[in-house]
């Protein structure tokens, strides 16, 4: 069972690995798409480090292992700050593009009634 556990989770991160990778080329096409292909691939190396760090703790005993709990329950909580963050900024554009983001047509791509 712990054998198709981990083979689950290194499974997991070489897809996000890959998933990464391919959205790299999409980003140089696009560099609209930079700031959401650099947020996966952070997240791509916080999902590798995570399993990194569960791994370690899995196999450690004793003092080593609160030391490993600590250390990977340190790294979640930096992940879930940066989640928060990537969440928060998403949400700002997305109120922006619905607003208009100024006087530049509204989310559909409709320019905004002429002033009277």
């Amino acid at each position: 069972m712990r054998e198709k556990v981990q083979m689950m989770v290194a499974g997991a991160v070489l897809a996000l690995i890959a998933l990464g990778a391919l959205a790299i080329p999409a980003a140089q096409a696009n560099p609209q798409a930079m700031p959401h292909t650099d947020m996966m691939a952070r997240s791509v190396a916080m999902s590798g480090e995570i399993a990194r760090l569960t791994e370690e703790m899995n196999h450690a005993t004793g003092q080593a292992k609160v030391e490993a709990m600590a250390q990977l329950l340190n790294v979640l909580v930096q992940d879930r700050a940066r989640m928060l963050d990537q969440m928060t900024m998403m949400q700002h554009m997305h109120e922006m593009m619905m607003q208009g983001g100024g006087n530049h047509g509204d989310a559909h791509g409709q320019a905004p009634a002429p002033a009277k």
